[in-house]
């Protein structure tokens, strides 16, 4: 016979003996009545007359192991049959044998306590430990307890934490709740941030509303564990479930920025009115923006004012600036200075970037409702400045770099350049690399530089790409790269950069870093002329005059010269003044080389003096062709010296005086200017009184037959018999000499 029939004969046989003993007073229960106590069992639910011993007889016959362990909890807590201990245990010990875990952690808390027989922790243990086995979570914190406190055991923490682990995994919530923060901190166990994580998203599954706010916001913010959207938004969610405000409006701001989710104005619209339903401010700024935008909702900047307000008023200092903004653009409202001014000092109070940056700006440039308050300016872009607003900390830098209402301080320049720079912002990145190149606030490191210029230029910043070509090609904290250079340069050219485009065209000119293209060089120097590049103009006026290029100068060029020289550049003046007299249009040229002479420019004040001897474009003057000879000569213009010579040889405007004719000739000849070699040979072969001017008559006319005349050889020839042989050595040393200077000279 087994234990379980055995037990069942022995509780039959008790149960009959009861019955016997009281036979008179019982009442056989009918079968309607059996099915009552049947049911009744089942679910718990207590009768009355419970105590009748036909219940007993019941429970017996129908051997249900749920009827047992409900009896056995009858009988324990003395709900729907007399309280006993003794009768609770020997139910339970049935319920057991059938099976059952519950029953099991009952028996043994009664063996434990000493309720219903002798206290007996041993027995109690055995059983506690066989219900561990069959997962009973109740059994499992005891076991977990137990061998934590060494309470009847010995002290084994590995053990206490396997039991709590079991307990965590099969839904105990406040077990995975100790887990979690163990292994989060390493207490009893090994730190260990991911399974700290695991068993708090086991208690957030659960519905521990502390777990899903902590673990969407650490999801969301990357604290602990990377960054993961999904599962920010589904803790959020949970929350936000529950009525929490604040995870309604993340899920609103979300769904807005299409921050881990598909961009849904109208899931925003929903989440935000939940949250300002609950009252909360940064929903009633969320939602104020989507009317501002009309964005999931109609556009309304009325009502959009109105939710600002709320926040405001609730203290939002992102809604108390929003606020302001309207009050100082006039949006949804007409244009308040008061208010904005209100609200602005409000926001900026509570340490709000924005706010405090346009307060300065208000305080720098004034409004209606203050003057400029220089040093309140400054102490509001330091605020903003130092709270991270990067707007800020790039104006106070400009303002230090540039001694705008502060003294001229490039070490702050510095200090705040630099923290716009971490920013990402190129333009700090570039002006940064400024003063490393220049060494200004900070050592100058040329290597630093080019480092900074890199990552502006890659952020498209032009400035940056053309100082950064520049570097390339001249070495400076980087290895020549001509090529390099050239590619950084076309990218700034192609955004305006003028100098870019003006080294474009040079490079192209002089075929330096990219195959030499006459075209190229052109489309480069036109594009950088047309902004006012003088030297690029200066340079297509070359290459016209070069004939290197197919249009003419008046098609392609006049009007660009014409806007330079109006503008007082020097060159394009004399340019203008020379293409103008070429083309025999006299009066355009005397005002254009009047204006170019008037700046110094050595070859309009000869073609002046010209056009004043021959009278044309102007009277015929003399004295004024004598000045402006002069003053063209003595800048080195060897067609002015030459006009001088041809004044003082024929007594035109000034006394004659052949000594100052050959003096203005030969500075001209030393030039090389050899139309005049001849004629300085024969002056002086006909003042050929003393041996030095014969020697000097040898040079020249040696020099003219050197270059090709032939028209005085005859009269070389002449001279050289009358020179005496020292003579001629002191007119070949001469000559050798002149000759390589001449060579010498550009």
């Amino acid at each position: 016979m087994n234990r379980t029939l055995l037990i069942k004969t022995l509780v039959l046989l008790s149960c009959l003996l009861v019955l016997a003993g009281c036979a008179a007073k019982l009442t056989e229960p009918s079968p309607a009545m059996l099915k009552e106590y049947q049911r009744a069992l089942q679910s718990g639910t207590p009768l009355a007359g419970a105590e009748d011993t036909a219940l007993y007889r019941l429970v017996v016959e129908l051997g249900d192991r749920d009827s047992w362990l409900r009896l056995g909890r009858m009988h324990d807590f003395g709900k729907g049959a007399p309280q006993s201990d003794v009768d609770a245990r020997r139910y339970y010990a049935l319920a057991i044998e059938a099976g059952s875990g519950e029953a099991t952690v009952a028996l043994a808390r009664l063996h434990e306590s000493g309720r219903g027989g002798a206290q007996d922790f041993d027995r109690a243990l055995s059983l506690y430990r066989r219900a561990a086995e069959q997962g009973a979570i109740d059994a499992l914190l005891w076991m977990g307890r137990i061998y934590a406190e060494g309470d009847g055991v010995k002290p084994d923490l590995d053990k206490s934490m396997e039991y709590y682990r079991l307990a965590a995994e099969a839904g105990d919530l406040n077990s995975q709740l100790r887990l979690g923060r163990s292994y989060g901190v390493g207490e009893d166990v090994t730190q260990d941030f991911d399974e700290s994580l695991r068993f708090y998203r086991m208690a957030a599954e659960q519905g521990d509303f502390d777990q899903q706010i902590r673990l969407s916001r650490l999801f969301e913010k990357g604290e602990e564990a990377p960054v993961n959207m999904v599962l920010a938004i589904h803790y959020y969610q949970l929350a936000a479930e529950r009525g929490d405000p604040e995870s309604m409006t993340r899920l609103g701001l979300f769904y807005e920025q299409g921050r881990g989710v598909t961009l849904d104005f109208d899931q925003a619209v929903k989440w935000y009115s939940m949250g300002v339903q609950q009252g909360e401010p940064r929903s009633f700024l969320g939602l104020g923006r989507l009317y501002e935008s009309g964005q999931g909702v109609a556009h309304d900047q009325v009502r959009a004012l109105e939710l600002y307000a709320q926040a405001a008023q609730k203290g939002n200092p992102d809604g108390q600036f929003r606020l302001a903004r309207m009050y100082d653009l006039g949006i949804g409202i007409q244009p308040d200075p008061h208010n904005a001014m209100h609200w602005y000092m409000k926001s900026a109070v509570q340490g709000n970037g924005k706010a405090q940056l346009r307060l300065a700006e208000i305080m720098e440039t004034g409004n209606q409702e203050v003057t400029p308050k220089i040093a309140e300016a400054v102490k509001w872009y330091h605020r903003a400045a130092t709270g991270g607003e990067l707007a800020a900390q790039l104006r106070l830098a400009e303002l230090y770099d540039r001694g705008e209402m502060v003294p001229i301080d490039r070490s702050l320049a510095f200090h705040w350049y630099r923290l716009a720079a971490q920013q990402g912002d190129a333009a700090a990145q570039y002006r940064l690399g400024v003063l490393h190149e220049t060494g200004q606030g900070t050592p100058r490191s040329a290597a630093a530089a080019v480092d900074l210029y890199l990552v502006a230029a890659r952020q498209g910043h032009a400035a940056a790409q053309a100082r950064l070509g520049r570097m390339l090609q001249l070495g400076q904290g980087v290895r020549v790269d001509l090529s390099q250079a050239a590619a950084w340069y076309r990218k700034a050219a192609g955004q305006g950069d003028l100098e870019s485009q003006a080294y474009l065209g040079q490079m192209h000119d002089r075929g330096v870093g990219v195959a030499q293209d006459q075209a190229e060089a052109i489309r480069w120097y036109l594009t950088a002329a047309q902004q006012g590049e003088t030297n690029s103009l200066k340079r297509l006026g070359e290459l016209y005059d070069l004939e290197l290029t197919g249009p003419d100068f008046e098609g392609r060029l006049f009007g660009l010269f014409r806007d330079a020289a109006e503008s007082g550049d020097r060159g394009s003046q004399a340019r203008l003044g020379r293409h103008f007299y070429q083309s025999e249009k006299f009066t355009e040229a005397f005002h254009w080389n009047l204006l170019a002479a008037q700046q110094m420019d050595g070859d309009a004040r000869a073609l002046l003096g010209e056009m004043y001897r021959l009278g044309q474009g102007t009277g015929k003057d003399l004295e004024q062709a004598h000045h402006w000879y002069q003053l063209a000569a003595a800048q080195g213009s060897a067609l002015a010296q030459i006009a001088m010579g041809r004044l003082y040889e024929k007594g035109e405007g000034t006394p004659q005086s052949l000594e100052d004719a050959r003096n203005w000739y030969r500075m001209a000849a030393n030039q090389g200017e050899n139309q005049i070699y001849a004629h300085l040979g024969r002056l002086y072969f006909q003042d050929r009184t003393s041996s030095e001017n014969l020697v000097e008559s040898y040079l020249w006319l040696k020099m003219d037959a050197l270059a090709g005349g032939i028209a005085e050889v005859s009269l070389l020839n002449e001279v050289v018999k009358k020179l005496t042989a020292n003579q001629l050595s002191v007119a070949e040393r001469r000559l050798s000499e002149l000759q390589k200077r001449l060579q010498k000279s550009p």
